[in-house]
């Protein structure tokens, strides 16, 4: 393939007061060999402005506002590289985070994606010191190189690996595979292409801390204690999605997946209507009819149909033993 090995697309609404600085990070990569496509989702603020001011260094391309899968995937139609990395339009890379990326990818050429570590920041702190999980931190420790290369369906399915798409660089092999990115407006377009990938391909993971991780409370999933329940939500349309299309010997495993995800979007109901706030009646009533006789999920329906305050002390009963319970496991576990 002729032209730049890599394809940076930033889809971008109304973030004109965070993507110069993204940009600018793009620009200070110390590989050089991308290109970089713009896509304006019908901003109202001053986006497209910050971005002509970048000139030819790169594509814009301007589009009515109908969501980041669409955008996201006309920035593939333009695309020629033979990797592309999907960046948000408010978070940040270290300057060699493209040069490791592709390093590591040429060094598993199987894979139809690698993912790096980083962090999660707020202005000048640090909110979380990696964006891999514990467990995986873990496995990386172990591996050789700091590097962990595998078919890892199963474990995409139980939980969220990749917390944001700085961190990934995906092959242009799996997207002529996978297909466009999902188009739904529901915020889970990532996991769901990360499970797409990881159904037909490897996995590559290093430890290299390369991505860095906006917080922002305006972002679509929220403020920190409504991020947990409409997470798992979206992540529970995803995993919807993968029975649809997984074979007979995925769906045992599908289902455990969607059981512990409901559950654990519903702990996080239970914390958002602790911190205040009221989840939607709408995604409260998926998850029930999910899995409406899971006795976990009817025991926490049942203390939200209750009348204040009566529903916030059974809420806080609730988690303070399912907290007891979790940590009388991890006692006995080790």
């Amino acid at each position: 393939m002729t032209g730049p090995l890599v394809s940076v697309i930033i889809p971008a609404y109304n973030t004109g007061r965070y993507l110069p600085e993204t940009l600018e990070s793009v620009f200070a990569q110390s590989y050089d060999n991308f290109e970089v496509i713009v896509i304006d989702d019908g901003s109202v603020d001053d986006t497209r402005d910050q971005v002509r001011a970048f000139g030819s260094r790169l594509t814009l391309l301007e589009r009515a506002h109908e969501g980041i899968g669409p955008a996201r995937n006309a920035g593939l139609a333009r695309a020629t590289g033979e990797f592309v990395a999907f960046l948000d339009s408010d978070d940040l890379w270290v300057p060699d985070t493209l040069r490791t990326q592709v390093e590591v990818a040429r060094r598993h050429p199987e894979s139809g994606l690698v993912a790096c570590d980083g962090i999660q920041f707020d202005d000048d702190r640090v909110l979380r010191a990696h964006l891999l999980d514990s467990q995986l931190r873990s496995r990386l420790e172990r591996a050789s190189e700091g590097v962990l290369s595998d078919f890892m369906y199963d474990s995409f399915c139980a939980a969220s690996l990749i917390a944001c798409p700085a961190q990934a660089l995906i092959t242009r092999r799996a997207i002529d595979v996978v297909g466009d990115a999902c188009a739904t407006p529901n915020g889970v377009q990532d996991y769901d292409y990360y499970l797409r990938i990881a159904r037909s391909f490897p996995v590559t993971f290093h430890s290299a801390s390369l991505a860095r991780w906006r917080y922002r409370s305006d972002s679509m999933s929220g403020v920190a204690p409504t991020r947990n329940f409409r997470w798992s939500v979206l992540a529970l349309a995803a995993l919807e999605r993968q029975q649809t299309l997984g074979t007979p010997g995925d769906r045992e495993m599908l289902r455990t997946a969607i059981t512990r995800r409901a559950r654990k979007a519903l702990a996080g109901a239970v914390d958002f209507r602790l911190s205040g706030s009221t989840p939607e009646p709408e995604e409260l009533a998926k998850i029930y009819q999910l899995l409406p006789t899971d006795p976990v999920i009817v025991g926490i329906r049942t203390a939200f149909a209750l009348p204040a305050p009566f529903d916030l002390l059974a809420l806080k009963g609730g988690r303070a033993a399912r907290r007891a319970v979790g940590k009388l496991a991890s006692v006995v576990q080790r």
